[in-house]
């Protein structure tokens, strides 16, 4: 299994001049195109983690669905997305040699201090990575979006992360 990171911003963050830590962003598509297809020869399946997308919004912009296309065209088996702190959906992309890629254009906050109430929902992506060695080709099956809950207590205190099918109104009401 391999991993590409990259991000569409850095929430006006930056690098020290002299780092020797590189950013792969969006917009560099060459450069990010290349980083899959070179994992994609040595792994058999290609992980990226995508930072990207409108914060707080449910729906993936037009940009995060046209880059989720080539990712996907360049090798991507699964894109995992972060940066929205709430919830997007997660779908397959068809790729026109075959492959299923899943996409989750966000998972939301998995633990956070946010207060309102999408922000402190989140999720876990479960699923099977099913290899073929005698082609090695590689299938995701069996996906599975669990919902996580955060909870705290007092001045932000004691966070925790429940299951949501376990969150009761007696802990919410904490």
């Amino acid at each position: 299994i391999a991993y590409v990171g990259f991000t569409q911003s850095t929430n006006g963050l930056s690098l020290p001049a002299d780092s020797e830590v590189m950013l792969i962003q969006a917009k560099d598509e060459t450069l990010l195109q290349t980083r899959i297809l070179d994992a994609k020869e040595i792994a058999d399946v290609v992980v990226v983690s995508a930072h990207w997308g409108n914060e707080y919004t449910h729906e993936p912009t037009q940009d995060q669905r046209i880059l989720a296309e080539k990712l996907a065209s360049w090798g991507a088996d699964i894109i995992i997305g972060t940066h929205p702190h709430v919830i997007q959906p997660v779908e397959y992309i068809n790729n026109p040699d075959g492959r299923r890629t899943l996409v989750a254009y966000s998972l939301g906050n998995f633990i956070s201090a946010q207060n309102r109430g999408a922000r402190m929902l989140g999720g876990v992506l479960n699923f099977d990575i099913v290899v073929n060695n005698a082609n090695r080709s590689a299938a995701i099956e069996n996906v599975k979006f669990s919902g996580v809950v955060t909870h705290y207590g007092y001045n932000y205190s004691n966070l925790r992360i429940y299951p949501l099918d376990s969150y009761t109104e007696e802990l919410a009401s904490k």
